[in-house]
């Protein structure tokens, strides 16, 4: 069994049983039982909405990442916080993409390059220590080279044929 789910463990298990030895091996989604930890867990998701809020209109600030972490920490926390900002219709679909196909959209990688080239730049004009600019330089290709390796999420369907001969005479 794992050790985290040691009946002693403050951890609590989202699932249909009411014990841990109902589980036996399978892995599940953790909720902590433990109320300092859940109100921890769910005041760093509420920061993270925030962060990811202001990311929405502040060009330099990541929204996805932050709404990523707070799915974590509310999937910590509580079930009920995880899943009213999966299913969000705004803010859910970046967390949902990422969560089922590991995919990223094409307009989040688009955004991201370009605060990354406006930081970079920004950094040059400034002044920055050549040291800085080379470190930045080698984590900012690191993290774009992620990111673009990242599939893109699948088209949702909808009722507009794709083919030119789906469509009707």
């Amino acid at each position: 069994m794992h050790p985290l789910l040691s009946p002693h463990s403050p951890v609590g298990i989202i699932a249909n049983c009411t014990s841990v030895e109902e589980l036996g091996n399978i892995p599940a989604l953790y909720v902590i039982r433990e109320p300092t930890m859940r109100y921890l867990w769910i005041s760093l998701g509420w920061l993270c909405v925030g962060l990811g809020l202001l990311g929405a209109f502040l060009p330099l600030l990541p929204t996805t990442p932050f709404l990523l972490l707070a799915a974590y920490a509310f999937s910590r926390g509580s079930e009920r916080l995880h899943e009213w900002l999966v299913s969000h219709p705004k803010l859910g679909p970046p967390i949902r993409d990422w969560q089922n196909e590991g995919a990223i959209s094409r307009r989040t990688k688009v955004v991201a390059t370009v605060s990354v080239a406006v930081i970079f730049g920004l950094s040059l004009v400034m002044s920055v220590p050549q040291w800085a600019i080379f470190t930045q330089a080698g984590v900012l290709s690191i993290v774009l080279f992620f990111l673009w390796t990242r599939k893109e999420p699948e088209d949702k369907p909808n009722n507009t044929p794709v083919n030119e001969s789906d469509r009707a005479p």
